[in-house]
C-alpha cells in the first residue's frame, strides 16, 4: 500500500472509519498510521467532544475533595435516618 499523507485528511479517515464500527487498529492500518496514532486521534476526538458536551451545572456535580459523600446521596440518608430512628428509640417520652 501506497503511503497516504498525514494530515488532517488521515484524521478524518480514522473518524470516519471508526464512526462506521471499525476499531482504532484497523482505521489506523486503512489510513496508514501505526495503531498508537490512530487511538490518539480517537481519544483526542472524544476528549474533545467530551468537553464541548459539558455544561454548567456538571460544576455541581464534582465530588467533594475530602471524599464525603453528598446529603442527597443515598448511603448518608439512610444513615441519618438510622441514626434518627434509634435517637427516637433511646428518648423517654421527653
Amino acid at each position: 500500500m501506497a503511503g497516504r499523507a498525514k494530515g488532517s485528511s488521515a484524521e478524518e479517515l480514522v473518524l470516519s472509519l471508526w464512526r462506521q464500527g471499525y476499531s482504532y487498529r484497523v482505521a489506523g492500518i486503512r489510513a496508514g498510521l501505526r495503531k498508537g496514532k490512530a487511538q490518539a486521534i480517537i481519544e483526542h476526538h472524544l476528549r474533545v467532544r467530551c468537553a464541548r458536551e459539558r455544561t454548567a451545572d456538571d460544576v455541581y456535580n464534582l465530588p467533594r475533595r475530602d471524599g464525603a459523600l453528598p446529603p442527597e446521596h443515598a448511603i448518608p440518608a439512610r444513615a441519618l435516618w438510622a441514626g434518627l430512628e434509634r435517637y427516637r428509640g433511646q428518648s423517654n417520652g421527653a
